[in-house]
């Protein structure tokens, strides 16, 4: 079963452009690059999850995020967990500590099995620092439309985003 203690205090649900704002990291910082390439990559994900939306920056902000729903700490260096919302109302929890990705999925609706050797459904991952306790979930074979994986490439989150987000429905 999935690892639940995150020793890091609960955070107000913000936008991550102002919680970056407000958790600077220090450039001193030996994995300050790689920590900055991770904020980027979370407002990166939001291409495969929202396709072509047609309106403004800050609508999607706004409605869609990224939003920090929780915070842990890895190489010294506090860090997001982030959920981002497709239009189709799937709620993506994410968060990197330099060494895997994790990702819970929450899907209104049963998400296909279209995923090849991308992960293995029946896999339960451990170990989601800074994941509020209901965002940990079990495996994709045990509920396919509320389930969590792990990954350890950036490449593999982007392409399991955007083919949860074009399921048919």
């Amino acid at each position: 079963m999935a690892e639940i203690g995150s020793k890091e205090k609960e955070v107000k649900k913000q936008g991550l452009s102002e919680w970056v704002r407000e958790n600077p990291i220090k450039d001193t910082m030996c994995w300050e690059k790689a920590a900055s390439n991770q904020l980027k990559a979370f407002f990166e994900m939001r291409s495969p999850i929202l396709g072509s939306v047609d309106c403004t920056y800050e609508y999607v902000a706004e409605h869609y995020g990224p939003f920090v729903v929780g915070t842990h700490t890895s190489k010294s260096i506090l860090l997001p967990v982030v959920e981002i919302v497709s239009p189709e109302g799937i709620v993506f929890t994410i968060r990197h500590n330099f060494h895997d990705y994790k990702v819970s999925v929450n899907s209104p609706n049963f998400v296909p099995n279209s995923f090849g050797d991308l992960f293995n459904p029946t896999d339960i991952p451990c170990f989601f620092e800074g994941f509020p306790k209901d965002r940990i979930y079990k495996s994709y074979v045990e509920n396919p439309s509320k389930f969590s994986v792990a990954f350890y490439h950036t490449w593999k989150v982007f392409t399991f985003l955007w083919l949860v987000c074009r399921h048919p429905t």
